[in-house]
């Protein structure tokens, strides 16, 4: 039953919310990315069948294609060709079944420096998307990309001093 549930919602998500995912920048970063890494995320975390031990190997793939699909040439592809949404989809939906279905196995260490990779990215990304007038991707506005710089070095701050309580309240 759940499987029939979640095909729905992958339905949903991959396509009729299309346009409305590329509409704009901050629909892409921010709704996009992260419903289909989840999306995945929890199909992987499901899986019954676990592998053995894949060590970082699903995070360098889930940060490449973060990393990838984060290009402002990959935006503006995406934006308009419906193929290549389809592929950065899938992609995001391998990257997230891939890191779900071994993130428990994956040493505290690495998952560490994970997360404080990808606020270094996100954090980056959002001040050059922030402070640059230069339009980096053709199919969104000056405004739009300043808003989404602006969410990307929030989220990226709230993150960083979370993560950082969770692990001041921990130590011994």
């Amino acid at each position: 039953m759940k499987w029939i549930l979640w095909g729905i919602v992958f339905a949903f998500c991959f396509f009729f919310l299309d346009r409305w995912f590329a509409a704009t920048m901050l629909h892409y970063l921010f709704l996009q990315i992260p419903v289909f890494i989840s999306l995945g995320w929890v199909s992987g975390s499901w899986c019954p069948s676990k592998p053995a031990d894949s060590g970082a190997s699903p995070i360098i793939f889930l940060i490449g294609s973060l990393i990838f699909w984060m290009i402002p040439r990959s935006m503006d592809l995406c934006f308009f060709s419906h193929g290549l949404r389809i592929i950065m989809r899938l992609d995001l939906l391998t990257s997230g079944f891939w890191l779900g279905s071994s993130f428990k196995s994956v040493r505290w260490e690495i998952k560490a420096a994970f997360c404080f990779f990808l606020i270094a990215m996100f954090l980056s990304s959002g001040f050059v998307f922030f402070q640059f007038k230069t339009l980096f991707c053709s199919v969104y506005t000056l405004e739009q990309q300043k808003t989404a710089g602006e969410f990307l070095v929030g989220f990226s701050l709230f993150w960083l001093l979370s993560l950082t309580a969770v692990g001041l309240l921990t130590l011994p």
